[in-house]
């Protein structure tokens, strides 16, 4: 399954300039009587403006269904169109292939461009249109070759880039591949000066069974905002990693355990009243390890994930600091 991922800048910026664009065309066929044109013109419009606001905050995404239903009737439209009906939509058709490549993931984006073209196939060989048909559907289909170059120049750049990202866009932490080069340069920082160091393992607790499942938009949702809350509270000199799956990983230079356990429930309250606030029934548990004599980067993670583990088994929503006496 193709996951969506979050928008470069300018891209997302693309859709508040088209959403004015739009506006103003709207407005100007209104003033001119054309009701139909600036009625179509409103719909793109509020796409457009739902599609900026979604992706610039990241808002939970229960609204994108409402976007992507409007892509749909714009596809059943533009069979209408093509049949020779509403044909003063006609102009309209060309925006429907990039309209979809923004509001649709990967794979769902290529099967309604597929749709589309099998169309205007159909299309080419019938009359409803008349002689116009020889010069739109040629240029119908160059717009939505266009937009599929434009998407593989998308994906192709996301690809090359990855790796060189040190950073999760969706969260502004710091990606896995880096935590292991830097906790061992913390390691050694801390052993040399005689400094204290603490580490966090800082999850979502699995919902229980008779919990409903937390759709996946929304819980990256969440993630994104608890990411972003771990940026606002936490040093400069602090670092936090994205993990697999709904987690986070804290590395705190020059914290002993019990200053870093006071601040990790603190975090995990604000988390907690965060998450309430969007009416979503998660909790969060964290494990904490201090650095002790003949500790490395593999077992510091270790007994924070030993720590997580028993906050859970205990009925997770709690911190939990290691200790080998514990079970």
């Amino acid at each position: 399954m193709d996951k969506e991922q979050p928008l470069p800048r300018a891209y997302r910026h693309l859709s508040l300039y088209a959403a004015l664009l739009i506006a103003a065309f709207a407005l100007l066929s209104g003033l001119q009587g054309q009701w139909l044109p600036a009625l179509v013109a409103l719909v793109l419009m509020l796409i457009a403006g739902a599609h900026y606001r979604l992706t610039r905050d990241h808002e939970l995404v229960r609204g994108r269904p409402l976007v992507r239903l409007a892509t749909l009737l714009m596809l059943v439209m533009s069979w209408a169109v093509l049949s020779g009906h509403l044909t003063v939509m006609l102009a309209w058709l060309f925006v429907l292939p990039l309209l979809v490549s923004m509001v649709w993931s990967l794979t769902p984006a290529a099967v309604l461009s597929t749709v589309f073209m099998v169309m205007i196939g159909i299309m080419s060989n019938q009359g409803a249109l008349g002689a116009e048909r020889h010069q739109l559907l040629p240029m119908l289909g160059l717009t939505i070759v266009l937009t599929g170059l434009f998407v593989f120049l998308r994906e192709y750049k996301t690809a090359q880039l990855a790796p060189l990202r040190r950073t999760d866009a969706l969260t502004l932490a710091s990606t896995q591949d880096t935590l292991k080069h830097d906790l061992d340069k913390e390691i050694s920082r801390s052993e040399r000066e005689g400094t204290a160091l603490s580490v966090v393992s800082l999850a979502m607790d699995v919902p229980d069974a008779d919990q409903p499942t937390l759709p996946r938009a929304d819980r990256e949702a969440m993630i994104h905002r608890i990411g972003r809350l771990l940026h606002q509270r936490l040093r400069d000199f602090d670092s936090y990693y994205r993990l697999e799956g709904a987690g986070f990983f804290l590395l705190l230079p020059v914290t002993d355990t019990a200053s870093a356990a006071n601040l990790t429930e603190t975090l995990r309250q604000e988390a907690c009243k965060l998450m309430q606030s969007h009416d979503l029934p998660l909790t969060l548990s964290a494990g904490i390890a201090g650095l002790n004599v003949g500790d490395d980067s593999d077992s510091l993670r270790q007994k924070t994930r030993d720590a997580l583990a028993r906050a859970r088994r205990r009925g997770g929503n709690q911190v939990e600091s290691y200790s080998e006496a514990s079970p």
